[in-house]
């Protein structure tokens, strides 16, 4: 599993399990209410991690 969530590409929302498998990948440990997202930008900026509130829609 943890394989394949790190093959994929653009915007990927992670489950608590999942951010504390792939800790070591710089996927950061969320507070309660909120989950991580993996943004990515057009351009020279690369991409990152970041904790956005469950009820979030759009993107980074």
């Amino acid at each position: 599993m943890l394989k394949n969530i790190l093959k994929l590409k653009g915007a990927v929302e992670l489950s608590a399990n999942e951010q504390k498998t792939i800790n070591g990948s710089n996927a950061p440990i969320c507070d309660d209410g909120f989950k991580a997202k993996r943004c990515t930008e057009f351009g020279t900026v690369s991409s990152y991690w970041d904790c956005v509130p469950n009820n979030y829609v759009g993107s980074c």
